[in-house]
């Protein structure tokens, strides 16, 4: 279970959508670990509309920065927050920090990693964005530049 919880970094929804999966299905009938050996992906149909719910009730700014930052995330530039300000040259800081920021950590989009002391895209976030992406190469080569 803890390498489950760790997966989905403890996304309460996910994880409850992830465990009615594997106690349901007839395949895993509640083998957590065959679960976690037959995928190296996060998303099952029911996360990937759960999350598709959550994005579309974002605010179009919201919905622009959670875009923009997908694509600015990189190993080689952590995510701090002038960062993700000059991904959104738009809004003023106290409105990017208080309200937007906020509004995507509340969602469960975007966390605070102390360690690499950067925001990080939730892992779910992450694998949508770079899947939307492949499935649109166009998109991709937009993205990045």
């Amino acid at each position: 279970m803890t390498e489950l919880t760790h997966r989905y970094q403890g996304h309460p929804e996910a994880l409850q959508l992830v465990a009615s999966l594997i106690r349901d299905d007839s395949e895993y009938q509640g083998n957590v670990s065959k679960f976690l050996q037959d995928r190296d992906w996060l998303l099952t149909r029911p996360i990937e509309s759960l999350l598709d719910e959550i994005i579309a009730r974002l605010g179009d700014v919201e919905r622009t920065c959670l875009s923009r930052i997908s694509v600015y995330q990189t190993a080689e530039y952590p995510l701090n927050f002038a960062g993700i300000a000059a991904q959104m040259p738009e809004v003023s800081k106290y409105e990017l920090k208080e309200n937007i920021i906020l509004a995507l950590k509340r969602r469960q989009l975007l966390y605070y990693d102390f360690q690499r002391s950067s925001y990080q895209l939730h892992p779910l976030v992450r694998e949508k964005g770079d899947r939307l992406l492949n499935e649109n190469s166009e998109n991709f080569h937009t993205a990045h530049r």
